[in-house]
Protein backbone atom coordinates (compact mmCIF):
# COMPACT_ATOMS: atom_id res chain seq x y z
CA UNK A 1 0.00 0.00 0.00
CA UNK A 2 1.18 3.16 -1.32
CA UNK A 3 -0.25 6.53 0.44
CA UNK A 4 0.76 10.16 -1.39
CA UNK A 5 0.12 13.81 -0.16
CA UNK A 6 0.53 16.93 -1.82
CA UNK A 7 -0.35 20.31 -1.76
CA UNK A 8 -3.42 21.18 -3.45
CA UNK A 9 -3.64 24.75 -2.29
CA UNK A 10 -2.22 27.99 -4.32
CA UNK A 11 -2.32 30.56 -1.48
CA UNK A 12 -0.10 33.10 -0.67
CA UNK A 13 -1.52 33.53 2.55
CA UNK A 14 0.79 32.93 5.85
CA UNK A 15 0.78 29.11 6.95
CA UNK A 16 -0.66 29.30 9.91
CA UNK A 17 -3.54 30.52 8.19
CA UNK A 18 -7.06 29.25 6.64
CA UNK A 19 -5.86 29.18 2.92
CA UNK A 20 -9.25 29.74 1.60
CA UNK A 21 -12.60 27.71 1.24
CA UNK A 22 -10.86 25.09 -0.82
CA UNK A 23 -9.62 23.47 2.39
CA UNK A 24 -11.16 22.84 5.88
CA UNK A 25 -8.21 23.14 7.77
CA UNK A 26 -7.67 25.40 10.42
CA UNK A 27 -4.46 26.28 12.18
CA UNK A 28 -2.36 24.78 9.60
CA UNK A 29 0.63 23.37 11.25
CA UNK A 30 3.65 21.97 8.79
CA UNK A 31 4.62 18.33 10.38
CA UNK A 32 7.86 17.68 8.17
CA UNK A 33 10.10 21.33 8.59
CA UNK A 34 11.23 20.95 4.76
CA UNK A 35 8.77 19.44 2.41
CA UNK A 36 10.07 17.15 -0.33
CA UNK A 37 9.12 17.10 -3.98
CA UNK A 38 7.43 13.99 -4.86
CA UNK A 39 6.14 12.24 -8.38
CA UNK A 40 3.83 9.32 -9.31
CA UNK A 41 3.76 8.33 -12.54
CA UNK A 42 1.43 5.31 -14.42
CA UNK A 43 2.62 3.41 -17.04
CA UNK A 44 0.74 1.01 -19.31
CA UNK A 45 0.62 -2.30 -19.92
CA UNK A 46 1.41 -4.14 -23.50
CA UNK A 47 -0.97 -6.59 -24.24
CA UNK A 48 -0.28 -10.40 -23.55
CA UNK A 49 1.65 -13.94 -24.14
CA UNK A 50 0.68 -17.50 -24.08
CA UNK A 51 3.57 -19.43 -23.81
CA UNK A 52 3.61 -23.24 -24.29
CA UNK A 53 6.45 -26.02 -23.88
CA UNK A 54 6.50 -26.04 -27.88
CA UNK A 55 6.09 -21.84 -28.01
CA UNK A 56 9.13 -19.19 -28.88
CA UNK A 57 10.74 -18.95 -25.35
CA UNK A 58 11.44 -14.90 -26.75
CA UNK A 59 10.85 -12.49 -24.00
CA UNK A 60 8.05 -10.39 -24.03
CA UNK A 61 8.11 -6.76 -22.19
CA UNK A 62 4.90 -6.98 -20.37
CA UNK A 63 4.53 -3.28 -18.55
CA UNK A 64 6.78 0.13 -19.11
CA UNK A 65 6.91 3.56 -17.33
CA UNK A 66 8.78 6.57 -17.67
CA UNK A 67 9.39 9.21 -15.00
CA UNK A 68 11.53 12.42 -15.24
CA UNK A 69 13.07 13.04 -11.82
CA UNK A 70 15.28 16.16 -12.86
CA UNK A 71 13.68 17.80 -10.42
CA UNK A 72 14.66 16.25 -7.52
CA UNK A 73 17.43 15.78 -5.23
CA UNK A 74 18.47 13.00 -4.94
CA UNK A 75 15.45 10.92 -6.02
CA UNK A 76 14.31 7.99 -5.01
CA UNK A 77 12.29 5.64 -6.87
CA UNK A 78 9.85 3.07 -5.64
CA UNK A 79 8.47 0.85 -8.25
CA UNK A 80 4.82 -1.10 -7.92
CA UNK A 81 4.31 -3.64 -10.56
CA UNK A 82 1.17 -6.48 -10.93
CA UNK A 83 0.44 -8.97 -13.19
CA UNK A 84 -2.78 -12.07 -14.08
CA UNK A 85 -1.05 -15.11 -14.63
CA UNK A 86 -3.01 -17.98 -15.62
CA UNK A 87 -1.98 -21.70 -15.88
CA UNK A 88 -4.54 -24.19 -17.88
CA UNK A 89 -4.03 -27.87 -18.37
CA UNK A 90 -6.16 -29.09 -21.37
CA UNK A 91 -5.54 -32.57 -21.00
CA UNK A 92 -6.07 -35.42 -18.21
CA UNK A 93 -3.12 -36.90 -16.87
CA UNK A 94 -0.91 -35.04 -17.62
CA UNK A 95 2.43 -33.89 -15.85
CA UNK A 96 3.48 -30.43 -16.39
CA UNK A 97 5.84 -27.52 -15.17
CA UNK A 98 5.64 -23.85 -15.85
CA UNK A 99 7.90 -21.41 -14.85
CA UNK A 100 8.34 -17.43 -15.62
CA UNK A 101 10.84 -15.10 -15.20
CA UNK A 102 10.12 -11.53 -14.39
CA UNK A 103 12.85 -8.53 -15.16
CA UNK A 104 12.97 -5.11 -13.79
CA UNK A 105 15.07 -2.87 -16.11
CA UNK A 106 15.91 0.85 -15.87
CA UNK A 107 17.51 2.62 -18.80
CA UNK A 108 17.82 6.21 -18.07
CA UNK A 109 18.58 9.21 -21.21
CA UNK A 110 18.28 7.07 -23.92
CA UNK A 111 21.30 4.61 -22.59
CA UNK A 112 21.30 0.77 -22.42
CA UNK A 113 18.97 -0.71 -20.45
CA UNK A 114 20.23 -2.94 -17.00
CA UNK A 115 18.46 -5.10 -15.26
CA UNK A 116 18.34 -3.84 -11.64
CA UNK A 117 15.76 -7.02 -10.08
CA UNK A 118 14.75 -10.26 -10.94
CA UNK A 119 11.67 -12.20 -9.61
CA UNK A 120 9.97 -15.76 -10.74
CA UNK A 121 6.60 -17.83 -10.88
CA UNK A 122 5.91 -21.51 -11.21
CA UNK A 123 3.70 -24.35 -10.76
CA UNK A 124 3.81 -28.00 -10.87
CA UNK A 125 1.13 -30.60 -11.84
CA UNK A 126 2.78 -33.94 -11.00
CA UNK A 127 0.06 -36.54 -11.99
CA UNK A 128 -3.51 -34.32 -13.06
CA UNK A 129 -6.67 -36.21 -13.50
CA UNK A 130 -9.33 -33.68 -14.42
CA UNK A 131 -8.70 -30.09 -16.98
CA UNK A 132 -8.38 -26.94 -14.67
CA UNK A 133 -7.08 -23.32 -15.02
CA UNK A 134 -5.31 -21.42 -12.01
CA UNK A 135 -4.99 -17.81 -12.45
CA UNK A 136 -3.45 -15.85 -10.12
CA UNK A 137 -1.40 -12.18 -9.39
CA UNK A 138 1.87 -11.69 -9.70
CA UNK A 139 3.72 -8.25 -8.60
CA UNK A 140 6.06 -6.86 -6.85
CA UNK A 141 7.66 -3.48 -4.91
CA UNK A 142 11.60 -2.24 -6.16
CA UNK A 143 13.03 0.24 -4.32
CA UNK A 144 15.69 1.86 -6.87
CA UNK A 145 17.39 3.86 -4.21
CA UNK A 146 20.57 4.45 -6.94
CA UNK A 147 18.84 6.67 -9.57
CA UNK A 148 20.65 10.16 -10.70
CA UNK A 149 17.96 12.52 -11.59
CA UNK A 150 17.61 11.82 -15.16
CA UNK A 151 14.23 10.90 -17.12
CA UNK A 152 14.27 7.14 -16.94
CA UNK A 153 12.10 4.25 -18.44
CA UNK A 154 11.53 1.31 -16.38
CA UNK A 155 10.08 -1.88 -17.93
CA UNK A 156 9.47 -5.33 -17.49
CA UNK A 157 10.22 -8.52 -19.68
CA UNK A 158 8.74 -11.87 -18.81
CA UNK A 159 10.90 -14.92 -20.37
CA UNK A 160 9.50 -18.44 -20.32
CA UNK A 161 12.31 -20.17 -18.31
CA UNK A 162 10.69 -23.65 -18.19
CA UNK A 163 7.57 -25.11 -19.66
CA UNK A 164 7.58 -28.77 -19.80
CA UNK A 165 5.43 -30.85 -20.38
CA UNK A 166 4.94 -34.84 -20.74
CA UNK A 167 1.91 -34.80 -22.82
CA UNK A 168 1.20 -33.15 -25.76
CA UNK A 169 3.09 -29.84 -26.01
CA UNK A 170 -0.19 -27.10 -26.57
CA UNK A 171 -2.08 -28.73 -23.55
CA UNK A 172 -0.43 -26.74 -21.31
CA UNK A 173 -0.28 -23.17 -21.41
CA UNK A 174 1.22 -20.21 -19.06
CA UNK A 175 -0.59 -16.59 -19.91
CA UNK A 176 0.43 -13.73 -18.78
CA UNK A 177 -1.25 -10.53 -19.17
CA UNK A 178 -2.88 -7.48 -17.67
CA UNK A 179 0.70 -5.64 -17.03
CA UNK A 180 0.42 -2.93 -14.61
CA UNK A 181 3.67 -0.34 -13.59
CA UNK A 182 3.51 2.78 -11.52
CA UNK A 183 6.66 4.67 -10.50
CA UNK A 184 6.92 6.93 -7.60
CA UNK A 185 9.31 9.34 -6.95
CA UNK A 186 10.46 11.39 -3.88
CA UNK A 187 13.38 13.48 -3.50
CA UNK A 188 15.76 11.51 -0.42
Amino acid sequence: MTALAQSTMDCNNDENEICNDKCDCINYERKHPIPKGVLLECGSGTGSRTFTPSSNKTPFQLAHVTIDTTSLYKPVVNIEFSSIVSFENTTVNLSADGRLQYELFRACDNKEPISIGVWSIGRRELSTFEIDRITTAFDFTFCDCTACPSCCDYFVVVTPIGIRTTGISEDFKVTVSDGRIAALAQEG
